[in-house]
């Protein structure tokens, strides 16, 4: 008990007094921002892009397992980081016309006050996403500037492929009603309506993927648990699969249908999402 009392003493005693607690604080800090900037930096020089992470896999494997892991390592590498950007991009595509929809929203609501097109697009970017506050700006800059907005809503639509057919369906929606005079704010608010529509549908798509996706993630992962099951009972499996050119053979075939199930299951996938 005494012990225990000196030592609460002697840590009270060292402990750091404030304008050295706020120095750690900053030093951590300090520590801490040095270690993202390095690691941003990292990733600046190194692109990470799908050929060079490839024969970074593919090194790996040679290292590892030999010619039959270099090709094992490459494919597998490949696949998981193809996987991974297009789900990235499906995710931001989605998110990008959500944003889309609320802002038009908006658009449809200065719209109907009786503001000018143009001055709409504008209150319309305050609380926009940057992407969504760029194209609202050059279509309200067109619409000041009495350009062809068609034109300009195509163009942006080019330069943003994030929103997909959204901005041509704007765009149309503007020209007919410049052409037959149709409200425009009605028009802009039937797109909103099918824009949510359709996230929403994709949105629920994806979630109701998620247990087959996972289905074939555990399938995909059943031969490495075969192996580290017979490295457990003393088979040595990864010894026959590294040392014999069988086993090489075995193991470059084997990662790639393993690789090709999971591209043929994601395809399968995506396409009940595009429908």
């Amino acid at each position: 008990m005494l012990t225990a009392a000196l030592v609460l003493v002697m840590a009270v005693l060292v402990w750091p007094a404030t304008p050295a607690r706020r120095r750690l604080r900053v030093l951590r800090s300090t520590l801490h921002g040095g270690v993202e900037q390095l690691l941003r930096r990292c990733a600046a020089a190194v692109p990470l892009s799908t050929p060079s992470l490839t024969v970074l896999g593919g090194l790996a494997g040679l290292l590892l397992a030999g010619p039959g892991g270099a090709v094992a390592g490459a494919v597998t590498v490949g696949t998981v980081w193809a996987r991974w950007r297009a789900r990235r991009a499906e995710a931001q595509r989605v998110s990008a016309v959500a944003n889309l929809a609320r802002a038009l929203r908006l658009l449809v609501a200065e719209l109907r006050a009786g503001a000018h097109p143009a001055t709409a697009a504008e209150g319309a970017t305050a609380d926009a996403d940057p992407q969504v506050a760029t194209v609202l700006t050059t279509l309200a800059a067109a619409s000041r500037l009495g350009g062809d907005m068609n034109l300009a809503l195509r163009a942006a639509s080019g330069e943003h492929p994030v929103f997909g057919d959204a901005l041509e369906g704007l765009a149309n929606a503007w020209a007919l009603s410049e052409r037959f005079g149709v409200p425009l704010a009605d028009l802009v608010d039937a797109l909103c309506a099918d824009l949510d529509h359709r996230v929403r549908f994709t949105r629920q798509v994806h979630a109701g993927m998620a247990g087959p996706r996972a289905t074939a993630a555990v399938l995909a992962a059943l031969p490495l648990l075969g192996v580290l099951l017979g490295e457990a009972v003393g088979a040595s499996p990864w010894s026959v699969l590294t040392t014999s050119t069988a086993g090489q053979a075995l193991l470059a075939i084997g990662a790639c249908l393993i690789c090709a199930g999971l591209t043929w299951s994601a395809r399968l996938t995506g396409k009940a999402a595009q429908r």
